[in-house]
């Protein structure tokens, strides 16, 4: 994930020690500080720092969204979740760890739990308000690159809804550059007629077959939200709109990780005998840069000797991301509880 380079504003850049310090809710911050083009995709509000390596961060979720349904007494989007945490990383890392801001950051793994079925509580007629408690770490910094992870406690409306783990480096464009092709030309790695950053709205990459899925079976509002289509083996191909206003928010070179985690999501509520739930805890790692517009496998299976728990009403599943027989990205979900 990565933006064209900006000049970071620094008038959110204040430590706070006392850590009880307010938090403002009253407009969203900079989207360069959380890599994004539409100011209706900001969720953060303000970050304070409350000590070396702890920050809090404020966010506001819409009550209604193209996407998303955050609402009094809906549960939580594990989506939604961590795009919060993810924009609380990269606005962190641009503020308090000197990341310049032509840095790229690349996910490499995630997972989070969510607490239960009141993990969002009912707000009235008022958007949903997150607090985001953060812990950072460095695990490597050198010239050029930055290896980072994070644990983030989310509380909605002063009640602690979710946690959220992440790991990424955060690299310089020539770095990523290397990262990204390995020594090739990135025209050598696309489809005919894709150029890195385009978005042609409303189109399908080529090859993706039309979706035959509801989007209500996985609680999306828009057909344009499904990710998935069936293969007639059980597995599902990866479907992506590079005009999809939320996935594809700003041009990106590659299958975005958030894309990849909601296909899993998708995948996860069609192969799970808990319809209409969605899972309580993840963890994802990312291995490998997919290309857009070449297939992209879904494949999900129960751990061996698992099934339902028919006591809990819980159920595990294994998920794998494939491309031309390269792993992209792996997952484990467990849903039912929630």
């Amino acid at each position: 994930m990565s933006i064209t380079a900006r000049k970071l504003p620094d008038v959110y850049q204040r430590d706070m020690t006392d850590h009880s310090a307010n938090l403002s809710f009253d407009r969203p911050l900079s989207r360069a500080l959380v890599h994004k083009s539409a100011v209706s995709e900001v969720f953060l509000t303000d970050v304070v720092r409350r000590s070396a390596d702890r920050f809090l961060v404020a966010a506001q979720w819409p009550r209604d969204h193209v996407m998303f349904r955050p609402g009094a007494r809906s549960p939580l989007d594990p989506l939604l979740l961590v795009e919060t945490v993810r924009q609380a990383g990269i606005c962190i890392s641009h503020l308090f760890y000197d990341v310049p801001a032509g840095h790229a950051f690349v996910l490499t793994e995630l997972d989070y739990d969510i607490d239960g079925p009141a993990a969002l509580p009912a707000t009235g007629t008022e958007p949903p308000a997150a607090v985001v408690e953060v812990t950072c770490s460095h695990e490597a910094k050198r010239p050029g690159r930055a290896d980072m992870a994070m644990e983030a406690v989310v509380s909605v409306d002063d009640q602690r809804s979710a946690r959220v783990g992440l790991r990424w480096q955060a690299v310089s464009p020539e770095r990523y550059a290397r990262l990204r092709w390995r020594g090739t030309q990135p025209l050598d790695h696309l489809p005919t007629g894709f150029a890195p950053g385009s978005a042609e709205a409303g189109s399908v990459e080529a090859g993706a077959p039309a979706a035959s899925i509801s989007p209500e079976s996985v609680g999306r509002p828009h057909a344009r939200d499904v990710v998935l289509a069936p293969q007639a083996d059980g597995d599902w191909l990866l479907r992506l709109d590079t005009g999809h206003p939320v996935i594809f928010d700003h041009g990106c070179d590659h299958v975005p990780g958030l894309a990849l985690l909601e296909a899993f999501r998708q995948a996860g509520l069609l192969g799970s005998h808990h319809v209409a739930r969605n899972p309580h805890q993840a963890s994802v790692h990312y291995t490998s840069f997919g290309e857009p517009g070449l297939p992209v496998i879904i494949s999900a299976r129960r751990p061996d000797g698992a099934g339902a728990d028919a006591d809990a009403g819980e159920e595990t599943l294994e998920l794998t991301a494939v491309q031309h027989g390269r792993l992209l990205a792996r997952a484990t979900l467990r849903s039912g509880a929630c």
